[in-house]
């Protein structure tokens, strides 16, 4: 921008300090042995941009139900030195693979796993990549585990919700808390 940022025998030159993306950076070195100076040799350099850091994501909840919808969010957003607005896309592994049906959108494309999709035993993995417009930045995570309702580690607030969840649900011994205030093993019928 023809404004000089530094004049003297100094080799360095901190960018975060005085250039912005964007900017044309030059320089016009010339060499001294203190009682002659030799010819002027100059270069040129664009500023570039930098990429945003990943965020910090969860998934709620994080231990679900069958049939229970998935939210990816973002708890922390991607820093990003260039000052950048930054948007979200959220893709999703089950059990590792990856997962190319439905999605729906919240707040970031993709941020919302239907509860149509989701099953007992499952392992869901939300990845959130952050993109400046220009870059794409590193990759978050975040995951959430299906768990069967019911059960000792997914108690259900009443036996009904069991057979909602599954219609095929045997009469027998549940883990249900109707209250939360602590699971107890009823019988279902």
């Amino acid at each position: 921008d023809d404004d000089s940022v530094q004049v003297g025998d100094d080799a360095q030159l901190d960018g975060a300090d005085f250039f912005e993306k964007g900017q044309s950076v030059y320089v016009v070195a010339t060499a001294s042995d203190g009682t002659l100076e030799g010819s002027a040799a100059s270069d040129a350099v664009m500023v570039g941009n930098t990429p945003p850091a990943a965020p910090t994501v969860a998934v709620t909840p994080d231990v679900a139900s069958s049939g229970e919808a998935l939210v990816c969010s973002v708890t922390a957003p991607s820093a990003d030195s260039d000052a950048d607005i930054i948007t979200y896309t959220m893709t999703w592994t089950v059990d590792g693979s990856a997962y190319t049906g439905v999605t729906q959108t919240s707040v970031w494309t993709g941020d919302t796993l239907p509860g149509s999709e989701t099953a007992s035993g499952q392992t869901w993995t939300c990845l959130a990549t952050p993109d400046d417009g220009e870059d794409i930045g590193d990759t978050a995570e975040a995951s959430a585990i299906i768990c069967a309702l019911g059960t000792a580690d997914c108690a259900a607030p009443s036996c009904l919700a069991i057979l909602e969840a599954d219609a095929s649900a045997a009469s027998g011994m549940w883990s249900v808390d109707p209250d939360g205030s602590g699971a107890s093993e009823v019988y279902c019928d």
